[in-house]
């Protein structure tokens, strides 16, 4: 009898969860409303509606968008997405079905069994993880295809080289380009403890190991180079960010509180779901959703008695069970001293967050329970899926009885709300109970179908299990479109203010940021308009010094005061800022400056949505030419700025004066008197302008200093340079000349080149491949891959 191939198994699969998470989703995939949560409104719905570029003005005043992994600019599935119209809740439902899949071809190539595949799929990709982080689109997708990756590198295990080599490269080229680097780094680490312990276990021969090594190790250099035209720019990006340095706050931020792994047994412990007026607000540590690290009670036991129950290949089981616990303790971060040791691995220190390593836990879960279901599934023991279920239920009762002891909301909420105590210590019990049931149950069916009763029965107990879980833990109650269509459009008054700021060159900034509903950072990308905020981990780090903007794109009341001149030398000629704070109050005592424009209101219903917009009388063109040039370090050149007066402690006026760094503006020679110099724009060609000076000067462009900028003057070449700080400058010869300022992204053209060619040697790889399987077909009739 002829096998089922991987290929069908994988698409079968596919159709499968597509269907399950259609059913899950469908309150949300009926609705015109947005699956957009947190970041995904901001960022993702941002980058679906976004068309590709290299640089935008929609952000910090002038950004390269294209070295933004989180534009996934050079994501296939966002672009295949765009281009066949299928809207942005699907893509956000996709990673599910792509996770589960893949999760499912994994577990069924280790075991060999479509049960244990199915079981674990559904463990992996309707997990708390998974669910948990719906707001985090890009996250969804990098891990997504982190099952499939490990697949690869398996069938390299087992031989089959080339078609190893093929899935394993492109599934982590597919992972970086999603738009979340830290999970392909975390899964490159699984990648290589699997690895070593795989030739620990197998002990292959050394021409066999070394052969396996190497060809593991092209799958993933094959892989980055196939990502290169993304991971080229983004490492330039950041050496101009504030990630450009390793930081201990950053490693350690939003870190998993060692107490709260009990939610991998107890889910509603601390909270986390909201009913009205028996609403129990979440009063754990971080974010409830990015917390929960729960996947199901009985996929947790079975990979608890995974090493006890599986005899075949039970070092391969606790690999994967270490595996699981190390990451369970990398997610606790410093509390551990593994954490503390991870941060010198290379690449690690660099991310936040370290509950992201709860995906990896949740596919080790996944892994060892499939392991589990298919020793108990070929055995007669098959009461102990229900027996292990009630003694881990059982041990994390016990420990919510020592929590309940050493944090007093627990103990109160336990004697004073029944909600709380029916939910937290009735459920783990229940769905014990049920195991339980299952597992007697399933006695009295004929023998040749008890394997598949004992699956189907403990999926849909999972099911229940994890649905019940996301109906209560969010309060969403399965409805996560929430976002209605108009607040990813601009207003009339912000469409109207956009076409002004175009034919100026102007800027507006949002005070507030990212509460700033009328111009959301990153939405200002797709809108068109002339933005100077913006939120994201990699903004320029001399831009977000000088407009002194917090992480959400927020900025102090003093950066929009006089002597302040940030906002001048940015060409911000307008301030949204909310008519709730002092901020309006603040600017009107400096009417030589600020003016009242307009009043909007967001939302009639809101009194806490009225804004007003302000005028800046002293911002700056959006570019202009200066004769006198002074040399300044980096910090004297931020403190002129700030203060408005030269390290000397002269006034310091930027229409008449620029700063220089040593080494910037080599060439410059100055005049024997000031200029009389006149710029105006050419409006034919962007960023292109017309200089008339009597004397040499500096042209001052009102955008952020970047290696992509070049610089021609009458069509000759100019060497652009950093002034003010972060500004772009360029040297212009007295007399009338044609400067003109372009984009040459030359890390991107590099990336390209290097994708281009691994793209070559892939395809030569799968050509290998579909060679190596018809050998293995031809060799075994029962083989098949399709």
């Amino acid at each position: 009898m002829r096998k089922v191939g991987d290929g069908r198994a994988f698409v079968a699969a596919l159709v499968l969860y597509a269907a399950f998470f259609g059913l899950f989703f469908f309150e949300s995939l009926s609705t015109d409303e947005l699956i957009a949560p947190g970041d995904a409104l901001d960022f993702g719905v941002a980058a679906y509606l976004s068309s590709p570029s290299l640089w935008t003005d929609g952000l910090y005043s002038g950004y390269p968008i294209a070295a933004d992994p989180q534009s996934m600019i050079f994501y296939p599935l966002l672009q295949l997405w765009r281009t066949l119209g299928l809207g942005w809740n699907l893509f956000m439902v996709a990673p599910f079905v792509i996770a589960s899949a893949s999760c499912f071809l994994l577990v069924r190539r280790l075991t060999g069994s479509a049960l244990a595949g199915a079981l674990g799929g559904l463990t992996f990709g309707f997990s708390g993880p998974m669910l948990g982080n719906i707001g985090h689109f890009n996250q969804l997708h990098a891990v997504a295809w982190a099952p499939l990756a490990l697949y690869g590198l398996a069938r390299i295990r087992g031989g089959m080289t080339m078609s190893g080599v093929a899935v394993a490269s492109m599934s982590f080229a597919l992972m970086w380009l999603a738009g979340h680097p830290q999970l392909p780094v975390y899964v490159s680490y699984l990648s290589a403890a699997l690895l070593a312990g795989s030739l620990f276990l197998d002990r292959p021969s050394m021409k066999v190991g070394v052969r396996r090594v190497a060809w593991s190790g092209i799958a993933v250099a094959l892989g980055v180079g196939l990502a290169a035209v993304m991971l080229l720019p983004m490492l330039e990006l950041s050496t101009f960010s504030p990630r450009a340095e390793a930081n201990w706050e950053l490693y350690t931020a939003k870190t998993l509180p060692p107490w709260q792994i009990l939610s991998l047994v107890v889910p509603f412990a601390f909270g986390f779901w909201a009913d009205n007026d028996q609403a129990i607000p979440y009063f754990g540590d971080g974010s409830a959703g990015e917390n929960l690290g729960y996947v199901g009670l009985v996929p947790l036991a079975l990979a608890v008695v995974a090493p006890l129950v599986v005899s075949r290949r039970r070092g391969e089981v606790w690999l994967w069970v270490v595996l699981g616990v190390v990451a369970a303790l990398l997610a606790m971060n410093a509390a551990t001293p593994l954490g503390t040791l991870f941060y010198y691995a290379p690449g690690y220190a660099r991310f936040r967050m370290p509950t992201r390593h709860l995906f990896l836990v949740a596919l080790c879960i996944a892994v060892a329970a499939g392991f589990a279901f298919d020793a108990l599934a070929q055995r007669s023991r098959r009461w102990v899926p229900g027996a292990a279920t009630m003694a881990v239920a059982l041990t994390g009762l016990v420990a919510l009885a020592g929590l309940r002891a050493a944090m007093p909301v627990v103990a109160d909420l336990l004697a004073a709300n029944r909600l709380y105590a029916a939910w937290t210590i009735g459920w783990p019990l229940l769905v014990a109970s049920a195991a339980a049931a299952i597992g007697l149950g399933t006695s009295i069916v004929p023998e040749r179908r008890r394997a598949l009763a004992l699956g189907t029965l403990i999926m849909a107990l999972l099911i229940v299990d994890l649905a019940v879980v996301h109906y209560r833990v969010p309060g969403v109650h399965f409805d996560y479109a929430e976002v209605p269509p108009s607040d990813a459009t601009p207003r009339l008054r912000i469409a109207a203010l956009r076409d002004e700021l175009r034919a100026s060159g102007e800027r507006v900034l949002a005070a507030d940021g990212t509460h700033n509903s009328f111009l959301l950072p990153n939405l200002t990308r797709p809108w068109g308009v002339r933005a100077a905020g913006g939120s994201g981990p990699l903004g320029i780090e001399r831009y977000i010094d000088l407009m002194r903007m917090g992480s959400p794109g927020d900025v102090p009341t003093d950066v929009m005061l006089s002597p302040q001149l940030a906002l001048d030398v940015w060409a911000i000629r307008y301030v949204l800022v909310p008519d709730n704070t002092p901020v309006g109050a603040a600017l009107l005592e400096q009417p030589e400056r600020w003016s009242r424009v307009d009043q909007m209101q967001y939302d009639v219903n809101d009194p806490d949505s009225s804004y007003t917009l302000y005028r800046n009388a002293s911002a700056l063109p959006a570019a202009w030419c200066v004769s006198d040039v002074q040399r300044a370090d980096r910090g004297d050149s931020l403190d002129a700025l700030r203060s408005g007066r030269l390290p000397g402690g002269a006034p310091f006026n930027p229409r008449t004066t620029v700063l220089a760094e040593p080494g910037e503006l080599a060439g410059w020679t100055p005049g024997e008197a000031a200029a009389a110099a006149r710029v105006s724009t050419l409006g034919s060609e962007p960023r292109t302008y017309r200089v008339e000076s009597s004397a040499p000067c500096v042209l001052v462009a009102s955008e952020p200093f970047y290696p992509w900028w070049r610089a021609t003057v009458d069509g000759a070449p100019a060497t652009p340079g950093r002034v003010n700080y972060a500004m772009v400058g360029v040297a212009v010869p007295a007399g009338t000349h044609q400067v003109a300022l372009t984009i040459e992204p030359g890390s991107i053209r590099t990336g390209m080149g290097v994708t281009g060619l691994c793209l070559l040697l892939w395809c030569g790889v799968v050509g290998a491949a579909f060679t190596e399987i018809r050998r293995a077909s031809a060799q075994d009739p029962t083989f098949s891959m399709a």
